[in-house]
């Protein structure tokens, strides 16, 4: 597909582009089309190119008719220690019509027409020689306007950037309609060969750099497989054939992209070249081993920021070190694939529907949408309704997003690279800046069932990060619902066997985290819900104040909120479901006493160890009754710590070495069994 676009392109610019048809006017009453299109294909300068030639120039009335019409480039990449490649490209036609070719300081011409064109682009001397043939039937374009083209200077200093005069000029062009019946190709490397084929393509109405429409016509490639030499190897189909549907798109403006190239005209800022893009999908078969289609396809504000370029100029380093077989330097490389990839963005790219059938099986992915991509981050992307059919095993798959993800800032990320290709190992605040960060990210209503180890079931898997400082989020949550799965895929074994002896196979969980900064109050609360079946419920809750900002903008300077921390208040609550009598039973057998012994056996020992740290014979027996109940009837156990005013951390650590027996009043401690929520 990206062949077939630059192939396109390459024509486009230099064989149907009106604006190479008269570049030797001197002034409109001079003027003659014959001649001005006869010294153009006599010079190869026009186009930088190595051979330029055209058989022979004729006219018909108001028509000039240009036959047996080449144009050749020719270079080489690499040596040294790397290998030399010769690359040869180029761009032909038998036969090229202009209609009515005026010039008043730009040109015009009613109608260019070349009933075919072609392309050819080798490459020989790398690892695998390459051979890429491109041809177009008819193609036609009315009322065109241009204006004069430049000539492309030698450059050596400037390899690639010396067209960008060329690329300017591309917005100097303009058209009612162009169109082509056809376009059909082949490219060999080494072993195997991909034919193509597409149907007629049209184009709107061309003006002031902006293209009203196009529609390029369904197609079909073949690929040929290089077949397995080993007589034990699996079969591979001999030949791969992929159907393309039709592609179309609205208001193109190719301003934007010709900035980012050359940096004429650049601006700051995501700027539109597509407006909306639709392809009609695709489908291939590989003999009898899979299938696969793909729905339709919409896009939509396809952008390009110019001020990341211009990119021609960024290539000549890169392009003068493979041309002398050298390494490109890891800063420039970097830079430009960061610039590259970084200019391009997406309003929304969606996909309605895949199918995949394979031997025994079959997949089927309702929608993938991506929102909002570009260098700052990805708003959305999603894939829904899955489902997945195998020997014996069905699974499906509703919904998984990631969502509000923030990409590092260019400058961030190259300091991290680049000290680590250094061999300095970056301090945490470089790598969290150099890393992204995801604000959400979701998997629901998943199940797996007919699995040799068992059903798998999620109703909701959700985590949330918001409110980021620097790298570090201040408000943090996970929600699970509905999560269930077999004991046995559990690794520890002795885990596992707890698992099943308390009747938790499959294991079922839910449960809710959440953990945020407020930066008014500079409070950090810590909420949590969670349940397993045959196991129980524990509830926490925990809040503390005088947690300053800096905590998560220089987090190299935590230890300086020891002096402002402050424990406010500490809840928790579990709800037994049968674990504790599992416990009592497990360790009563292990002594060899009956287990309607060990309750009180185990709350004596809690009672003496209490008043023996604390010196508080109240808080032990406290303690010690909470215990023996709630053993001897396992309900709920409830732990509290609730200050009548917040108590300074470094006053809790203080007294954690100085006088642990002060902790429980100084925080308020209480314990209660069996009482209600």
């Amino acid at each position: 597909m990206r062949l077939r676009t630059i192939a396109t392109a390459t024509l486009a610019v230099t064989l149907s582009s009106a604006g190479a048809y008269a570049q030797d006017a001197a002034d409109a009453g001079s003027f003659d089309a014959q001649s001005a299109i006869e010294s153009f294909f006599g010079n190869p300068d026009f186009l930088g190119t190595t051979s330029s030639s055209v058989g022979s120039v004729t006219t018909d009335g108001e028509k000039v008719i240009a036959n047996d019409v080449a144009l050749t480039w020719e270079f080489s990449v690499g040596g040294g220690e790397t290998e030399t490649v010769a690359i040869n490209l180029t761009v032909s036609a038998p036969t090229l019509e202009v209609t009515d070719l005026t010039f008043d300081e730009t040109y015009a011409a009613d109608l260019i027409n070349m009933p075919e064109s072609h392309l050819s682009l080798t490459a020989e001397g790398g690892e695998q020689d390459l051979d890429y043939a491109f041809t177009v039937k008819d193609y036609r374009i009315t009322n065109a306007t241009w204006a004069p083209f430049p000539e492309v200077q030698e450059n050596a200093a400037a390899p690639i950037s010396r067209f960008a005069p060329l690329i300017d000029a591309m917005l100097t062009q303009g058209y009612d309609s162009a169109r082509v019946s056809g376009m059909s190709g082949t490219l060999k490397t080494g072993d195997e060969t991909q034919t193509f084929d597409y149907g007629p393509s049209s184009y709107g109405k061309l003006a002031n750099g902006r293209l009203a429409s196009f529609k390029i016509g369904a197609g079909t490639t073949s690929q040929t497989i290089s077949q397995p030499t080993d007589p034990n190897a699996p079969p591979v189909p001999s030949t791969i054939t992929i159907n393309y549907g039709e592609a179309a798109g609205e208001n193109v403006d190719l301003k934007p992209l010709v900035a980012f190239l050359t940096g004429t005209g650049a601006g700051s800022g995501a700027q539109t070249v597509v407006g909306s893009m639709t392809f009609d999908g695709m489908g291939f078969a590989a003999g009898q081993m899979a299938s696969f289609k793909l729905g339709k396809v919409t896009t939509t504000d396809i952008t390009v920021d110019p001020s990341r370029g211009p990119i021609l100029t960024q290539a000549d380093n890169l392009y003068t070190s493979v041309a002398d077989g050298e390494e490109p330097d890891p800063a420039t490389l970097i830079g430009f694939m960061l610039d590259t990839y970084g200019a391009f963005g997406v309003g929304s790219y969606v996909i309605d529907g895949m199918d995949l059938t394979f031997a025994g099986g079959a997949a089927t992915l309702g929608k993938v949408a991506i929102e909002s991509l570009g260098a700052g981050g990805l708003g959305l992307l999603s894939f829904n309704d899955a489902t997945i059919e195998g020997p014996g095993v069905d699974g499906q798959l509703g919904k998984v997003e990631i969502a509000d993800v923030v990409f590092p800032e260019r400058g961030d990320f190259m300091n991290a690279i680049m000290a680590s290709m250094a061999g300095i190992e970056p301090d945490p605040q470089t790598v969290l800046k150099a890393v992204p960060y995801i604000g959400r990210t979701t998997v629901s209503d998943l199940s797996v069932t007919g699995a040799p180890f068992g059903d798998i079931a999620l109703g909701l898997f959700e985590t949330r990060a918001t409110n980021f400082i620097e790298s570090i989020p201040t408000q943090l949550s996970l929600a699970l619902e509905g999560f269930s799965m077999p004991a046995s895929l559990i690794s520890n074994p002795m885990a596992q066997g707890v698992f099943t002896a308390v009747g938790a196979d499959p294991i079922q969980a839910d449960g809710n985290i959440t953990l945020g900064w407020d930066e008014a109050s500079k409070q950090v609360s810590l909420d949590e819900d969670i349940a397993v079946n045959n196991i129980g419920r524990l509830q926490l809750s925990a809040q503390m104040s005088g947690i300053p900002r800096f905590v998560f903008s220089e987090p190299q300077r935590i230890q300086e909120a020891l002096v402002t921390a402050a424990i406010d208040g500490v809840s928790a609550r579990f709800e037994d479901e049968g674990i504790t009598a599992f416990g009592i039973n497990m360790m009563s057998q292990q002594a060899g006493m009956p287990a309607s012994e060990f309750p009180s056996i185990i709350s004596q020992q809690v009672q003496m160890q209490v008043a023996a740290m604390t010196g508080n014979s109240d808080l032990a027996e406290q303690v010690s009754g909470a215990l023996s109940t709630f053993l001897g009837d396992p309900q709920s156990l409830a732990i509290a710590a609730t200050p009548a005013s917040p108590v300074p951390l470094a006053q809790v650590m203080g007294a954690a070495m100085t006088a642990p027996q002060a902790i429980p009043e100084l925080l308020g401690l209480s314990i209660e069994a069996n009482g209600a929520q």
